[in-house]
């Protein structure tokens, strides 16, 4: 047997849910489901699941659109929390604006600097581990995702921008890039930034000959 605590917490849809149930059923294996008393393997066990699972499914999709429009919301005050979350070199002061933290933005700026002079991001990664210097969450291997995400991070240069990918539509949590399919909100010097826009916008076409050359 296996117990669940409720049929919103086994699956993401009706279909998905009904489909694992009948797999373990023929290999005689139970779902129990707490908060509903539900057995799937009793004699009408798939008829109580599918409706339990569809209300469980419509409550999850409703709630997904809220915290959708939720973030929305906060997205068109320029002064919302949502803009000012920190990332490796910055940190929250008092007032809960975003600061820089000055040995961190030498690493960013070092980072910067070595891509723009020819370096590849497995270089750089090299070059940080054997100097010793932390990654962003306190660890001695630096991780080539992380230094490929910071190397197109906006914030760098001081704006922020929302919404640059987006979340399928429920039940799926798909990231998908933003090429007009929905608004995006942008705020420029919104903090100090750690590189030029220059040094920023250099960095952007390096990294997309890169790209070109490779294909």
């Amino acid at each position: 047997m296996i117990v669940t605590k409720s049929v919103s917490r086994f699956g993401r849809n009706t279909v998905e849910t009904l489909k694992i149930c009948r797999q373990l059923k023929d290999i005689d294996v139970d779902v129990y489901f707490h908060n509903e008393n539900l057995h799937s393997i009793s004699k009408d066990g798939e008829l109580a699941l599918t409706l339990a699972s569809a209300i469980a499914e419509g409550e999850s999709a409703s709630k997904s659109e809220s915290v959708k429009w939720g973030i929305e919301k906060k997205a068109m005050a320029p002064d919302a929390g949502i803009y000012s979350r920190p990332c490796y070199g910055y940190k929250k002061d008092d007032d809960g604006k975003l600061v820089i933290v000055e040995d961190e933005a030498e690493v960013v700026r070092h980072i910067y600097q070595m891509y723009l002079d020819g370096s590849s991001v497995n270089i750089i990664k090299g070059y940080l581990e054997e100097q010793g210097v932390l990654s962003p969450t306190g660890g001695v291997v630096w991780s080539k995702r992380t230094i490929e995400k910071m190397l197109i991070n906006d914030k760098y240069y001081g704006s922020v921008i929302l919404y640059k990918t987006y979340t399928a539509e429920f039940p799926s949590d798909k990231r998908i890039t933003n090429n007009g399919q929905r608004k995006k909100y942008q705020v420029d010097d919104h903090h100090p930034a750690i590189v030029s826009k220059e040094l920023f916008d250099a960095v952007q076409k390096s990294i997309e000959s890169r790209r070109y050359n490779k294909k």
